[in-house]
């Protein structure tokens, strides 16, 4: 399956959730095993976002999802997360009733303890009306 959408970053993080039970002839998860794979490209993003990276990618630098192969002269980002059939379902040690959420730690993942972002993650810009 594939899925174009927009996503709305802020702070360096963004969450976005795909509800796979739609559609069981879509979605049916019968296998064991599934890779997720994230790709993104500039030049597909709003002119906004390309005036930051450029057309094609030259202002990307992460040392960990940056990928200059899969689309010959452009730097994407992309990166591929193996999923189990009961972390999809949320079944067994990840049912709803456990409340342990499936979260896949990537090589540079920083554990969080909100979800919203951390205190350190907020630029705070002083207004007209600032504290002294």
């Amino acid at each position: 399956t594939y899925m174009q959408d927009q996503l709305y970053v802020r702070n360096r993080r963004f969450n976005r959730r795909v509800d796979m039970s739609k559609d069981i002839t879509m979605y049916p998860c019968r296998g064991e095993k599934y890779l997720l794979e994230f790709f993104y490209s500039p030049q597909n993003a709003p002119p906004h976002i390309q005036d930051k990276f450029s057309w094609n990618g030259e202002g990307f630098t992460d040392s960990n999802f940056l990928n200059t192969s899969i689309r010959k002269g452009c730097r994407v980002m992309y990166a591929t997360l193996d999923l189990t059939r009961d972390q999809l379902l949320r079944r067994g040690e990840w049912a709803m009733v456990t409340g342990k959420t499936p979260v896949l730690q990537t090589k540079n993942y920083v554990s969080s303890v909100s979800s919203k972002g951390s205190d350190a993650d907020i630029i705070q810009v002083p207004g007209i009306r600032a504290e002294k």
